[in-house]
C-alpha cells in the first residue's frame, strides 16, 4: 500500500457526524481532486477533525469534485491528512483509501 500527505478540500456529514473526508493532491502549483476517505475515524477523531474544518468552511470545493453531494462541505485547503491507499482508479482517485492520521 501506499501513503502520501493530502489537503483536505471538504468533508461529508451524515447524521451529524463526520463521515468521509475529501482530499486533493498538489500537482505542480496546482491542486487535483484525489478523492473520499472514509474509513479509519474514531469517533474522538471525527468530532475533533469535523470541529477543526466547520472553522475553515468555504462555499464551494476549491477544485472539481465529480458529482458533489448535498452532504458535501466545503474548506479552505490549511489542514492535510496521512492516507494510506491501493492505488489510483482510472479516473485518478485513491482506491481503498484509509485514514492514518
Amino acid at each position: 500500500m501506499d501513503e502520501e500527505v493530502l489537503a483536505i478540500i471538504g468533508y461529508a456529514v451524515r447524521s451529524k457526524a463526520l463521515s468521509s473526508l475529501h482530499v486533493a493532491c498538489r500537482t505542480g502549483r496546482k491542486l487535483v481532486y484525489a478523492g473520499q476517505v472514509g474509513t479509519a475515524f474514531s469517533t474522538a477523531t471525527s468530532t475533533s477533525l469535523q470541529a477543526r474544518l466547520q472553522k475553515l468552511a468555504t462555499p464551494s470545493a476549491v477544485v472539481v469534485v465529480p458529482a458533489p453531494t448535498p452532504h458535501d462541505r466545503w474548506v479552505v485547503p490549511k489542514l492535510a491528512a496521512k492516507i494510506e491507499y491501493r492505488g489510483m482508479s482510472a479516473e485518478g482517485t485513491l482506491r481503498h483509501a484509509v485514514f492514518k492520521g
